[in-house]
């Protein structure tokens, strides 16, 4: 069976509102790459508590990994079952010098490591948490080495916090106020770009690995994003017509992953559709571009 859901959800000082945000955004991100991944049917929830405050007050200790079976209200406030929780306390001084997302992202995977140890003494029954725990540090590392994605998730520099107001055990709840895409026609060539690129890294990775099973999570994501567009997509002088490499380039994501997995892919013709892919993403690239130079000088 796979996840139910997953969640990260931020303790913090206010001095560390910014940087949380950065958190908030990666748990997100990740959520999506491993809601649907078969892990067993031990665990449908997993909630991970990050701490971003100095231990005492009301926290005194560091917070033992759970694993419940009961339906109940975790510490975190969320309504769990049949869940794992546990908990990361990256280094405030790291969070405080971290010049980069990249950064943040890297005092995330140090927790991680801390806390794994205890997360696998749990010995949950059917549920494979060394593969979770591998899929999730996996997923921290692309994130911390792929660059081109910091900006989607609060940007690359960071100013010192200031003094440090305690507001309690509070979550991150506030949400930002919605940004309604464009949907005409010349906006596709950057929208797909940009879905594109966000992906790439895990599509990367799941063709490392020869993993099948993120196909249906990707195809998945792959609708939720040409939904918007379903109006435009098959009309006269439609996207795919339009713009014929950024509209395959959207669909061919998943190719990407299937052809490292189908075994009667020869080597020549696996090189040949890489290859193709790289070109139509640079096409496509230069055709974003293009829109966008002529739209500024437009308006």
């Amino acid at each position: 069976m796979a996840l139910k859901d997953f969640c990260f959800t931020l303790v913090y000082d206010s001095a560390y509102k910014d940087r949380g945000r950065v958190f908030t955004a990666v748990g997100d991100y990740i959520k999506m790459r491993l809601l649907s991944v078969e892990y067993g049917t031990g665990v449908r929830e997993v909630g991970v508590g990050v701490f971003l405050r100095e231990l005492g007050g009301p926290i005194r200790r560091r917070r033992k990994p759970k694993y419940n079976r009961e339906r109940r209200t975790s510490l975190l406030g969320h309504e769990l079952e049949d869940t794992l929780e546990f908990y990361l306390y990256p280094s405030l001084d790291a969070v405080r010098s971290a010049a980069s997302v990249g950064n943040l992202i890297e005092t995330l995977r140090t927790a991680l490591a801390r806390e794994a140890d205890a997360v696998r003494a749990l010995h949950i029954p059917d549920f494979d948490t060394p593969k979770f725990l591998q899929d999730l540090d996996a997923q921290l590392q692309l994130l911390e080495r792929s660059p081109s994605l910091w900006a989607r998730l609060g940007g690359g520099q960071f100013a010192l916090p200031p003094s440090a107001e305690i507001q309690g055990a509070s979550p991150m709840g506030a949400s930002e106020e919605a940004v309604v895409p464009r949907t005409d026609i010349d906006a596709f060539p950057s929208a797909a770009l940009a879905f594109v690129e966000c992906e790439l890294p895990f599509v990367r990775l799941a063709a490392e690995r020869k993993d099948r099973a993120a196909l249906g999570p990707l195809v998945e994501r792959v609708n939720k994003f040409l939904q918007p567009w379903a109006g435009i997509m098959a009309t006269q002088g439609g996207v795919l017509k339009t713009f014929e490499d950024c509209g395959y380039l959207v669909a061919d994501l998943g190719r990407e992953i299937a052809i490292e997995c189908d075994q009667n892919v020869t080597v020549a013709e696996r090189e040949r559709l890489h290859l193709e892919f790289q070109e139509r993403l640079e096409r496509c690239r230069a055709c974003a571009e293009r829109i966008e130079r002529n739209r500024h000088r437009a308006g």
